[in-house]
């Protein structure tokens, strides 16, 4: 039968995720910057973003100066990291730190916003995966120093996001667990564990591959997704909500359909929530 995509998603490549058995490997390089921007706020934003990828517990971290023997010409950097059994390179360029102050009833307070530009390259194939630019906000009304700190330790939730949108973790659905008489399934256990480094709060898109009128498609079922607990190094208890949701999956699983997860980023207020709180 002709298979039709209706989402950016495919079965074929969710199941290459779905064969990872171990937490892909990243190194972070050196930072390139503007040469106004002053070194220690450079080594503040690297080692904040080393420690916002590290707290992911998705990937596993490699500070490229702990490795030996590393080229100068980036080709052959690219070469000697994969020999290393590094997955990926993650470059920095911090583009501006920028500021005001402002006094009112006699009390200043400081505005500061650095903004970086993260770029992902695949050793694998030498490509550019992904560039996104941040920028991590920060007040104070003590000084401009105590505001670029407090811009500092926004750094990582930016990172989780980066995470997110970069490195998916995908499962499927293994069993029901909680089911209500009349909405449907509110809690179900879904293979992703430890071992991918999830934690609780990710949210969760969810997937089923059907038959439509002849001709099989992905299709996303509506719905909110979260993972309640971490059971063991590959099964999660998540939670379902949304009568959609509850019902479809419901429906599918006692069909015999085999439903697909992948994480996403936190983009709802209360998503946000779950990350501030961690």
């Amino acid at each position: 039968m002709k298979k039709i995509i209706i989402l950016a998603i495919s079965l074929i490549a969710m199941t290459s995720v779905f064969a990872q058995t171990s937490k892909p490997s990243v190194a972070i390089d050196e930072l390139t910057y503007n040469s106004n921007i002053g070194t220690n706020w450079v080594t503040d934003l690297r080692n904040q973003i080393i420690a916002g990828f590290t707290g992911t517990g998705r990937v596993d971290v490699v500070d490229i100066r702990s490795i030996a023997g590393l080229p100068s010409a980036e080709a052959d950097r690219h070469v000697h990291l994969k020999s290393a059994n590094v997955g990926s390179l993650i470059k920095c360029h911090f583009n501006s730190l920028t500021g005001t102050s402002e006094v009112k009833d006699g009390k200043t307070s400081y505005n500061y916003k650095a903004n970086y530009t993260l770029t992902l390259i695949d050793l694998n194939t030498g490509a550019t995966k992904e560039t996104k630019t941040y920028e991590a906000l920060g007040f104070s009304t003590e000084s401009s120093a105590a505001s670029i700190n407090d811009a500092m330790s926004d750094v990582p939730r930016n990172i989780r996001n980066f995470v997110d949108e970069c490195f998916k973790l995908a499962g499927v659905v293994k069993s029901l667990d909680k089911i209500h008489p009349k909405k449907g399934v509110e809690t179900m256990y879904v293979t992703i564990g430890t071992n991918e480094g999830i934690q609780v709060g990710q949210p969760l898109d969810i997937f089923v591959e059907t038959d439509v009128a002849g001709e099989i498609i992905t299709k996303q079922i509506k719905g909110t997704v979260k993972i309640k607990e971490v059971v063991s190094p590959t099964l999660s208890l998540a939670s379902v909500s949304g009568k959609e949701a509850q019902a479809e999956i419901l429906t599918y699983f006692e069909n015999g359909k085999t439903i697909y997860v992948v994480s996403r980023p936190k983009t709802s207020f209360l998503d946000a929530m779950d990350s501030f709180l961690k």
